[in-house]
């Protein structure tokens, strides 16, 4: 590997550690930044009979519409922990890189209570890609 690659995965490393903090701390701008203009993100749909299919997000608006302001990601901003598992598979060609991960979302059942009632319980596991550029 060649030092601007080696430059670039460690930067795409930091990008996925970043988006999950983003996401909990509901820094909104922040996560969304993370994402240049031709970014496009592949996520399970759950929605449709037949189970989950994938669907494609393209763009900061379409980003924010699908993801940001989804309701069930609203009602859980506060209470939620992204973990970024691994292994990340990373492709780069020139100035184009897509990642491949998982992530599992563990949502507090209830932050005002005490004792196992606080527990955080996973709320979402999905496998998706996103490609920036």
């Amino acid at each position: 590997m060649r030092i601007e690659e080696l430059r670039a995965r460690a930067e795409i490393e930091e990008l996925l550690a970043r988006y999950g903090f983003y996401a909990d701390c509901g820094a909104v701008d922040a996560w969304l930044d993370l994402f240049c203009d031709g970014a496009y993100m592949d996520v399970p749909d759950y929605s449709g009979a037949g189970g989950a299919q994938t669907v494609r997000l393209s763009g900061r608006e379409q980003l924010r519409a699908r993801i940001v302001e989804a309701p069930a990601v609203r009602a859980m901003r506060g209470r939620m922990q992204h973990h970024m598992c691994g292994p990340h598979t990373v492709l780069i060609d020139g100035d184009v890189a897509q990642v491949d991960s998982y992530a599992v979302i563990f949502a507090m059942a209830d932050p005002s209570a005490a004792g196992d009632q606080r527990r955080w319980r996973p709320v979402s596991a999905s496998t998706g890609g996103f490609c920036a550029a």
